[in-house]
């Protein structure tokens, strides 16, 4: 029996079969187009993210997608840069006062305190989601190097399963 050949003229083992097997499922379940999917069930929207960022404002027990932590992330940057423009203008455009405020003033201020506890709240939930503790939001305290650690555990995937911090919200999308 003569193996398969790929475009090379070399055999195509089992890796190459994988990958066709995984461009069949993909093109199966509609391909790119198919919907807001990450491995395992529906993203969490823009909008429905800033409702649970608001519904669970000091709750930090639970767990919290990868979705909902970085549409919530893009939403404090908007909303602060937003912010920051208001400041800006309300101190006649000066750009020294802005600078001597700390580049903000009141409305940034006021965001700020509004937004802090559930900034907080959603990184405890998405550590608590890629199994870890939500002390390790202290990490965060460490300059420089806290803030990558941070970074890099909100990237990992969701832990599989049920964990200490309770059901996955992937299998729970998908119920």
């Amino acid at each position: 029996m003569r193996p398969t050949q790929n475009r090379m003229g070399g055999a195509a083992g089992p890796p190459f079969q994988k990958f066709r097997s995984l461009q069949r499922i993909h093109a199966a379940s509609g391909g790119v187009d198919s919907g807001n999917t990450e491995q395992g069930g529906p993203l969490m929207g823009f909008g429905e993210a800033i409702k649970s960022f608001w519904a669970n404002y000091a709750n930090f027990k639970g767990r919290a997608r990868r979705s909902e932590y970085w549409f919530i992330a893009l939403f404090l940057f908007l909303t602060n840069l937003a912010a920051a423009v208001i400041d800006f203008v309300l101190l006649g455009s000066d750009i020294d006062r802005f600078i001597a405020n700390g580049g903000g003033g009141l409305v940034g201020l006021v965001w700020l305190l509004a937004t802090v506890l559930p900034a907080l709240s959603v990184l405890v939930r998405r550590l608590h989601d890629t199994g870890r503790s939500g002390w390790w939001v202290l990490i965060g305290l460490v300059p420089f190097a806290g803030g990558i650690v941070l970074f890099i555990f909100s990237v990992f995937d969701t832990f599989p399963g049920e964990n200490t911090y309770g059901p996955s919200p992937k299998l729970g999308a998908t119920e």
